[in-house]
């Protein structure tokens, strides 16, 4: 009997060490199975083109929360009943012909006999081009424009998240531009035109150009060239609009890099962009035979008429829920909605003056004497940012009944004191980062004595003049207008 009772017990330390020797076995290989996995994820993410992946999944995401119940009616969803409807049918038209007739692409099945009928309007042959597989597919022309319409806001914020992340080497930077250029407000009010809400092509051709500029090799070049490219053939009014900030962007790249006489960057970019230009031809040709023929041409009266006032960038697209009843007095505030919301303005804005952090290039910053002085530069940044958030729907709004009548007491008139006080106060103690001179403050600048009376009556008065100058017309759009034949065509979408 001892020795039953002297076994079982043995037995069962036996079992009990098994038991547990299999146990932390288990506990072992589901801890290795879960750090495999957790670092196949991040091997996964490490990888470029997953990573850039998730990005767009990421905007995808944001459109989905932004636009919403859009993505539930893709198969026959249409913002409105008017230019969709044309979009719809100019993107199915460039397929159809494309592989029926592509030698007559710009002579379109509408307004039998006249020629060149695709060139009354935008052709989208770009965006069309990369819809050709949902055609093929079967899928309704309907169905085809809505899905373009809701990857025209992802894919437009990747581009900037690009261009973004290029320029500044910095993540969090591309965050911010993309999220900002693809769903400004304004960007809802194009929604109507497809062809408008997908612009990619804008930072990713500004893009190439920086990195052509960083590394002049073949491989970028001909990304250059096709990026060149491929902007003309989707929007011809963005291309045209952007060739002047992109020579302008060109002149102080080749400046900064000392290019001006690298005979490598000028042949391999003559090439790409010559190249490009050459391709384009067929898709521009028919504009200038239609607008000579049928006399196509946008009358300055036209122009002033579309033209909007510097006070229409406090109107909101009336579709926005957020700001619908922004801007309702403006004049004509349904006609230009240009509002670009809060976020730009306050994220431009704190960058700028860099809130929360000390000018420690000023150096009446540095001594022991000026740590209160700094106190009250990052106090004064604050109450700067915040004045100005409020200002902006504080005119936009003034004296209604909006957000529980919050700006009858907020006027206007108050908030652009408190933010005109707060500014001056500011550079009287230190200029901001960027306007960094040799004299640490307003105070300073004033007192000193290369600057005499003529020349800071000269600057107020320059100033001043400029705003009265302004109106309703600037004059850039002038020189476009002048030296540019785009911003002169009249078709059916160019009303601006």
């Amino acid at each position: 009997m001892k020795l039953s009772t002297e076994k079982e017990p043995k037995a069962n330390t036996v079992h009990s060490k098994m038991t547990t020797s299999l146990d932390h076995a288990r506990e072992t290989e589901s801890d290795s199975e879960r750090s495999d996995t957790s670092g196949f994820i991040r091997r996964l993410a490490g990888r470029g083109l997953v990573r850039e992946l998730l990005v767009v999944l990421a905007f995808c995401l944001f459109t989905i929360l932004l636009t919403w119940p859009y993505v539930t009616r893709l198969r026959d969803v249409v913002v409105d009943t008017g230019d969709p409807y044309l979009m719809t049918w100019i993107l199915w038209w460039d397929y159809h012909q494309t592989f029926t007739d592509p030698l007559h692409l710009f002579n379109a099945n509408v307004f039998y006999p006249l020629k060149y009928t695709l060139a009354f309007s935008e052709h989208s042959y770009g965006l069309a081009l990369l819809l050709f597989p949902l055609y093929a597919l079967g899928m309704k022309p309907l169905t085809v424009h809505a899905i373009a319409l809701f990857f025209a806001f992802p894919l437009t914020g990747y581009a900037a998240f690009r261009l973004g992340r290029t320029l500044t080497g910095s993540t969090a930077v591309g965050w911010v531009t993309g999220i900002v250029f693809a769903f400004v407000p304004y960007r809802f009010n194009q929604m109507s035109q497809v062809i408008y809400a997908f612009a990619p092509w804008i930072p990713l051709l500004f893009e190439a150009l920086v990195l052509f500029v960083r590394e002049r090799s073949r491989k970028r070049a001909v990304w250059l060239g096709c990026a060149f490219f491929m902007s003309g053939l989707t929007t011809i009014s963005w291309f045209s609009f952007s060739l002047i900030p992109f020579v302008l962007a060109a002149v102080i790249l080749l400046t900064r890099y000392g290019l001006w006489r690298e005979l490598e960057f000028w042949r391999r970019g003559a090439v790409a962009l010559g190249a490009a230009s050459l391709l384009l031809v067929p898709f521009f040709l028919p504009y200038f035979l239609a607008a000579r023929l049928y006399g196509f041409r946008r009358t300055i009266d036209e122009i002033k008429a579309n033209s909007a006032w510097p006070i229409h960038w406090l109107s909101v697209e009336n579709r926005n829920q957020l700001w619908s009843r922004m801007g309702e007095p403006i004049t004509e505030g349904w006609k230009f909605k240009l509002f670009p919301g809060l976020l730009p303005i306050l994220f431009s804005l704190a960058a700028l003056l860099g809130v929360g952090a000390a000018d420690s290039q000023t150096p009446s910053l540095k001594s022991p004497i000026d740590a209160a002085r700094r106190r009250w530069v990052t106090g004064l940044d604050a109450v700067i940012v915040v004045a100005f958030a409020f200002s902006i729907p504080a005119i936009g709004f003034d004296r209604s009944d909006a957000f529980h009548g919050l700006f009858k007491n907020l006027t206007s008139e108050a908030m652009l004191g408190i933010l005109t006080v707060a500014g001056v106060a500011r550079l009287c103690l230190a200029y901001p980062r960027f306007l960094a001179t040799s004299s640490a403050n307003l105070v300073e600048t004033i007192r000193s004595p290369r600057r005499g009376d003529a020349f800071w009556l000269g600057i107020l008065l320059t100033v001043i003049g400029f705003c009265y100058s302004l109106g309703w017309n600037f004059f850039f759009y002038r020189l476009c207008y002048d030296l540019l034949p785009m911003p002169r065509r009249r078709t059916n979408h160019n009303r601006r």
